[in-house]
């Protein structure tokens, strides 16, 4: 099984830090990885290349309305992007050098409206009350772009993304910033690594054989293609060379999964057996937790997508 690309910037908070409203997070996150997901659908059409900035999106002249390569339309607009796809209707801006983790009340309340994501809030006025409290918490912050963003409270400080040159490179960047969380993980040798312990503890172990077995066993290399889709697609979802691509062309992470039985039960084998892949790998235990947390959110979007019709 695989997951999509696009981790979002690192949202776990340490123990004592203020707590951001649990809600309104789950809605950041599933946003985020929305976000990540649509406009990696949108640059496989190849458009584009993703902006440098917001100015360059602004100026690259691409049509203001058109079709994505996978199944979808997108809107360019005057900073971001309004993409329809897979039955989601997803809106953002870019940031000040082209990041898309960026969010405010406005884009969160109109992604909650038009998606089902009702789980999260009852009442629209509730988001706006929530982030208020938030940015008064100061668990969000402002951008350069006049956008929010989640505060790593492991960095110790709430000052505004907008840093200068010169303190940027005095600290290494937040894992789901470019490839920062691809480097940590040893870029492509790190990764197969991990995916190898992954489906060795998989194809090993009684406790994960409902997932084994769901993957395809027909041909005789049918395991070891399972093994290169996962590490390529990975490269791409940890922000490195989008591998997957080259290879097998585009992907729909739900689409591929949703002809399975997937329940909550094989949600939780899958990510128990990643949780005891990480432990073998020379990771630290904060980087562990960040992976595990960021795969456990699209693992529920699977689990939605194969629910009976």
């Amino acid at each position: 099984m695989l997951f999509w690309p696009g981790p979002p910037r690192r949202p776990h908070l340490a123990s004592g830090a203020a707590v951001i409203n649990n809600p309104l997070r789950q809605l950041i996150e599933i946003y985020q990885v929305s976000v990540s997901e649509a406009f990696t659908a949108f640059l496989d059409s190849g458009l584009c290349d993703a902006p440098t900035s917001r100015v360059n999106w602004a100026a690259n002249g691409i049509p203001h309305k058109g079709e994505i390569a996978s199944g979808g339309t997108y809107q360019k607009l005057a900073y971001g992007l309004h993409i329809n796809r897979n039955g989601q209707s997803v809106e953002f801006d870019f940031g000040k050098a082209g990041e898309i983790h960026e969010f405010d009340a406005f884009r969160l309340s109109q992604f909650w409206n038009e998606n089902n994501t009702r789980s999260t809030f009852s009442y629209a006025r509730d988001i706006e009350a929530a982030f208020n409290d938030a940015i008064s918490n100061k668990t969000v912050r402002p951008t350069a772009a006049k956008h929010f963003e989640l505060v790593d409270p492991l960095a110790g400080d709430n000052t505004p993304s907008s840093t200068t040159d010169s303190e940027a490179t005095m600290a290494p960047p937040a894992y789901g910033s470019g490839d920062a969380t691809y480097q940590a993980a040893g870029q492509e040798a790190g990764v197969r690594q991990l995916v190898d312990a992954f489906y060795n503890i998989m194809g090993s172990s009684t406790a994960y054989r409902s997932i084994w077995d769901m993957h395809p066993n027909d041909k005789p290399n049918d395991r070891e293609v399972s093994r290169d889709k996962l590490a390529r697609f990975l490269c791409a979802w940890m922000g490195g060379p989008r591998l997957y691509k080259e290879k097998y062309g585009a992907i729909s992470i739900p689409g591929v999964h949703a002809h399975l039985a997937i329940t909550a039960t094989e949600h939780d084998q899958w990510l128990a057996c990643m949780s005891e892949a990480l432990e073998r790998q020379p990771y630290s235990a904060d980087f562990r937790g960040y992976l595990l947390k960021q795969l456990a959110i699209p693992a529920g979007r699977i689990v939605i997508a194969c629910k009976p019709k």
